[in-house]
């Protein structure tokens, strides 16, 4: 789709506004003069000269009708003119406004591959702290695949004295998947 000029556009009805609209108002005024001075005293009273004056007058006064119906016309354009005008510049700021949203999400969105990216190239390096693991230590992500410690695997029972003793499997904290816990030989 071609750029519109809108600086050609402006200057364009400048001319229209200033130059053609008004034009035909003058002619009209000039047409109204010259049809006011067909009289009698100009042309005669002979049949031959009147009846030329009268066509004359209906044919000045035909020409001042399409002068008025002209300038009718062009005021009409003016106006449709400058809905253009302003439906373009309506549209061209829509799409300013679309096109920052879209770059915010472009950056948005290479940012994140960039971050993917370093995350990935970390990874393969084997460079555990960049992937938010903390130092050394076993994120949670691993935490699930790693075997559970002994302790929770069995629950705590209290004896008689009130002491706690871990004699009973505790299904509930085994591994997911992992069914019971098998009992244990003391």
């Amino acid at each position: 789709m071609p750029e519109v000029e809108m600086e050609q556009v402006e200057s364009a009805q400048n001319t229209l506004r200033n130059g053609a609209i008004p034009k035909p108002q003058e002619s009209r005024g000039h047409l109204e003069t010259m049809n006011a001075d067909q009289t009698p005293a100009r042309w005669g009273v002979e049949p031959g000269p009147h009846r030329f004056q009268m066509e004359f007058q209906k044919f000045l006064s035909e020409a001042e009708n399409q002068l008025t119906l002209l300038q009718t016309k062009l005021e009409q354009y003016d106006v449709g003119l400058q809905s253009t005008v302003d439906a373009f510049r309506e549209t061209d700021s829509d799409i300013a406004a679309q096109n920052a949203i879209y770059q915010g999400e472009a950056e948005a969105a290479a940012v994140v591959e960039q971050k993917e990216s370093e995350l990935a190239n970390s990874e393969a390096a084997g460079d555990t702290s960049a992937a938010g693991e903390g130092e050394g230590g076993a994120g949670p992500e691993q935490g699930a695949e790693s075997a559970p410690a002994a302790d929770d695997n069995f629950a705590s029972t209290p004896d008689a004295d009130g002491s706690a003793t871990e004699s009973q499997p505790n299904e509930a904290v085994a591994a997911p998947g992992a069914g019971p816990v098998p009992e244990m030989e003391e």
